[in-house]
């Protein structure tokens, strides 16, 4: 059964059950369609180190694949510093960050880039 969307909490269960006990895959997407951005809980200045999900600094917002090529990814906003000041509800971009780029950040780039 093909589904655009995976609701992890509510279906974690099912999918461990579904591989374990059925030895059925649990799901592939065939395209990234969209991600969830860093957006600051409030007021952030340069210098300041990002908690990630969950913490004091931001909140995840989800974004189309078209309008997210140069946001901060939710899963990539821990343990980064910020380059510049940035406002509260502003949503923050890779740029804003000293992220080093890695094999991880490269995936996510070429998924996001355009066919």
């Amino acid at each position: 059964m093909y589904k655009p969307f995976h609701l992890i909490g509510m279906e974690l269960s099912i999918s461990v059950l579904s591989a374990a006990l059925r030895n059925e895959p649990t799901g592939q997407s065939r395209e990234m369609r969209g991600t969830v951005a860093a957006v600051a809980k409030r007021d952030l200045k340069r210098g300041e180190r990002l908690d990630g999900e969950g913490g004091y600094t931001v909140w995840g917002k989800a974004l189309p694949a078209a309008r997210a090529a140069h946001a901060l990814p939710i899963g990539l906003a821990h343990d980064v510093t910020l380059t510049r000041d940035v406002a509260r509800g502003e949503m923050l971009r890779l740029s804003d960050t000293d992220i080093a780029e890695d094999d991880v950040l490269t995936l996510y780039r070429t998924a996001l880039a355009p066919a």
